[in-house]
């Protein structure tokens, strides 16, 4: 496990103490039981709860799934079974990783700070005082109001999410996710060499920088040149695109499988996995390597 988040550049870590051995699913505890990342905070609703509706989702058929697979030959075309399966199991891995509550509450957050600034820019420091009494009735100087005003408008500030909040959208979110998945055209690669890697955010998709434009933002998932990269096992992956191929198992080249993990570790968010240490994963370990995209409103 390669520790590339920022908390692990914080501290007096070396680069060899940014990689961990973790056996079975001791990475995935590490990623999200450890850190509550599925305990919603209402009461009669359990973290467990929450697992249950999530096994759904892969845990409880990955194994047929992989075995299934497995037992097609190179260049057999993908049963609507084993796509239907791969649909579901890519929803679920895409809505429960940590980058996805990030990605919800980075999103939500843009806009509330966007238009509380442009409504702040419109209002003055007596104005804030009277807002500040009518609504919380607590009394603030002229000083203070001014900089409550400057840390507003100029979006100065932090805000704070209930586990709730990512969950309810993971869980509204999760089927539409799989139908997306299943319309997409898809090419199961296989390698008898070199493994796949995978992260805490193994649904990895994007635009190719030269087809962004208006029309087509660097993270849309309907766009007709989005492309999908998913490791499945180290040495099954699957990948999705918009374009009308036919649906097959392909035995994967070297330079295929670089391809995935190239990818698949540029869009991690705080850890990598691999079945083996790799050279190439040194830079994470070495200088602090944030996730790609940022979401911004202008």
């Amino acid at each position: 496990m390669y520790m590339k988040g920022k908390t692990f550049f914080n501290n007096n870590k070396t680069p060899d103490d940014r990689i961990l051995e973790v056996r079975g699913e001791a990475g995935l505890n590490t990623v999200g039981v450890k850190n509550n990342l599925y305990n919603p905070g209402i009461e009669g609703v359990s973290t467990d709860d929450l697992e249950e509706i999530f096994r759904g989702y892969g845990e409880d058929y990955y194994n047929d799934m992989i075995n299934s697979i497995n037992a097609l030959p190179d260049y057999a075309p993908i049963p609507e079974e084993i796509k239907s399966k791969i649909s579901y199991f890519a929803a679920g891995l895409r809505v429960r990783t940590p980058q996805f509550k990030n990605e919800i509450e980075e999103t939500d957050a843009a806009f509330r700070k966007h238009f509380s600034a442009r409504r702040f820019e419109m209002i003055s420091a007596e104005e804030i005082i009277k807002l500040n009494k009518t609504e919380f009735n607590n009394e603030i100087t002229i000083k203070e109001a001014r900089e409550i005003k400057e840390l507003i408008v100029n979006q100065k500030y932090d805000l704070k999410y209930p586990n709730g909040y990512f969950i309810k959208w993971a869980l509204m979110l999760i089927n539409r996710h799989a139908d997306i998945f299943q319309n997409m055209s898809a090419t199961i690669v296989r390698s008898n060499g070199r493994y796949f890697m995978t992260s805490d955010n193994p649904v990895v998709f994007f635009v190719p920088p030269e087809r962004v434009n208006f029309y087509n933002q660097p993270k849309a998932l309907v766009s007709p040149y989005t492309e999908l990269f998913l490791p499945l096992s180290r040495n099954i992956a699957v990948t999705l695109n918009w374009r009308k191929v036919d649906e097959k198992v392909i035995p994967a080249k070297r330079e295929v499988v670089d391809i995935f993990n190239e990818n698949i570790s540029l869009h991690s968010f705080s850890y990598i996995f691999t079945p083996i240490q790799m050279k190439v994963l040194n830079k994470f370990i070495n200088e602090y390597i944030p996730y790609p995209f940022k979401i911004k409103v202008n």
